[in-house]
């Protein structure tokens, strides 16, 4: 994004390019409803196209902070650590599934400028509805040879994207579960003195692994989209 000092994890400069490549189509003839449809299309692409990279932005931010006060106050700090611990995370979880929700609605926006009578996106209900489920159901039918139905469905149909969301949905209900106390659970078991969360053991790693996996998933979709948008788009 310009002006918008982005993490190096995250692929700034193909995400770029997509942004000036979709700007740049110039639809069908003035005045028509094609038109029309191509314009609102482009317009919400780009608001989610943004959203992607002001979320990863957010996300980063999350991870050096939850990072950080778990290395200072521990698994059970006092109460205002523990409170920036819990704001840290669920911010972190938040942003994580925003980034990938954010690509989804950009390529059902992308869909709409190449089929869209099969993609509406003039309407708030068609707004509401242009669901990550329903752009891997679209691409599914409609773009089944392209790489990034390929990417959409190895990466965010997957047990690692499960965890994002699995988590984001605990989070959102309640605070952290899991932090047993350090003279809490059987003295011999793994989960004597652990914080547990859907399973896993979260230390001062926890937030920067699954950043890698995010990064290099958030990678392959900007990619996938760059080789969709010039392969569809290229006479539109």
């Amino acid at each position: 994004m310009p002006g918008l000092d982005l993490p190096a994890d995250f692929p700034a400069a193909a995400h770029a390019r997509v942004r000036e490549s979709v700007a740049g189509r110039t639809g069908a003839r003035s005045g028509s409803a094609v038109e029309s449809a191509g314009r609102e299309a482009r317009r919400e692409f780009e608001g989610a196209w943004a959203a992607c990279a002001h979320r990863f932005l957010t996300l980063a931010r999350h991870d050096e902070a939850f990072t950080a006060s778990l290395r200072r106050g521990g698994r059970h700090p006092e109460p205002a650590a523990l409170h920036a611990q819990e704001e840290a995370l669920f911010g972190f979880v938040a942003s994580g599934v925003a980034v990938a929700e954010s690509l989804g609605y950009a390529l059902y926006a992308v869909a709409a400028l190449v089929h869209p009578e099969r993609y509406p996106i003039a309407t708030p209900t068609d707004r509401r509805n242009a669901t990550l489920g329903a752009t891997m159901r679209g691409y599914a039918a409609d773009f089944a040879d392209e790489e990034i139905t390929r990417v959409l469905f190895w990466r965010l149909n997957s047990h690692e994207f499960g965890w994002w969301k699995d988590v984001r949905a605990l989070l959102a209900h309640r605070s952290i579960p899991g932090r047993w106390p350090d003279e809490g659970g059987p003295e011999a078991s793994v989960l004597h003195g652990a914080w547990m969360l859907r399973g896993e053991p979260v230390d001062d790693g926890t937030t920067a692994r699954r950043r890698a996996w995010l990064a290099q998933s958030a990678a392959e979709l900007v990619a996938g989209t760059e080789g969709l948008v010039a392969r569809r788009l290229a006479e539109r």
